[in-house]
This record gives C-alpha cells, sequence and structure tokens, in this order.
C-alpha cells in the first residue's frame, strides 16, 4: 500500500457533484464502495441544494486507501467531514465496517449529522436501522 495520501482539499475536490433538481422534497440518496478491498463504506443523505455525481465515488475512495490501517473512526469520521464540506446535506449518515465470512471478527462504525434546523423523523423512521 505505497498510495500517497492527498492533501484535504485536493481529496475533497474528487467529490463531484450537480444541483438537486428535486430541492422541495426530502429524500435519501444512498451509496456504498469499498476503501482498499477491506473497508466497507455506506453512505445515506438526504440531499440540500447539491447531489453527488456516484462516478465520481471510485476515485474518492481510493484516494482513501493510504488511509486504510488507520482507526475506522477516524476514517469515518473523515468521510463525514469531506461529504459535509462539499455536499452540505440536510442529513448525512456514513457507516465504516471490516470483517467479512472469513474474518469472524466485525467492527463498524457510524456517524450522523444533520442541519440545525433540519428535521423529518417520517422520513428518517422508514429507514433500516444501523
Amino acid at each position: 500500500m505505497s498510495q500517497v495520501a492527498l492533501d484535504v482539499p485536493e481529496r475533497r475536490n474528487l467529490i463531484a457533484s450537480h444541483a438537486n433538481t428535486s430541492l422541495a422534497l426530502d429524500y435519501v440518496a444512498s451509496f456504498s464502495g469499498q476503501i482498499f478491498h477491506m473497508i466497507n463504506v455506506e453512505v445515506r443523505y438526504v440531499p440540500d441544494k447539491l447531489v453527488m455525481d456516484v462516478n465520481s465515488l471510485p476515485d474518492y475512495l481510493k484516494a482513501l486507501n493510504s488511509m486504510a490501517n488507520d482507526a475506522l473512526e477516524g476514517l469515518a469520521g473523515i468521510i463525514l467531514e469531506d461529504l459535509n464540506n462539499e455536499l452540505v446535506p440536510r442529513w448525512l449518515h456514513v457507516t465504516a465496517s471490516v470483517g467479512d465470512q472469513t474474518n469472524p471478527v466485525r467492527h463498524s462504525v457510524s456517524f450522523e449529522d444533520r442541519q440545525p434546523t433540519w428535521d423529518n423523523p417520517v422520513l428518517l423512521a422508514r429507514l433500516t436501522s444501523i
């Protein structure tokens, strides 16, 4: 794993977005991927003005490969901060986990954030729990 870490602005520039064409609606967008073929990342968010272009996800996750041996809590926090900074979603939930059928030890970390004035308990109650 000889990947060189990008600085924060370079890493965040890999997150492409486009205008939310359904700005008046609250809806949940989600995506998932892997970092260094061992850390599963799941993201759910309620967009505000911007929606992530999921075509930029592989490059963004690849940029995190250099952090694959860092603490899972730190990595999930970085993803939350990057997405909050670039997308400014109404609500954001990030889960990072390791472990699968070959590794009986599973470690999972979840972070959640929301805009101070946003709330939609009916929408969030319908989401599957972590």
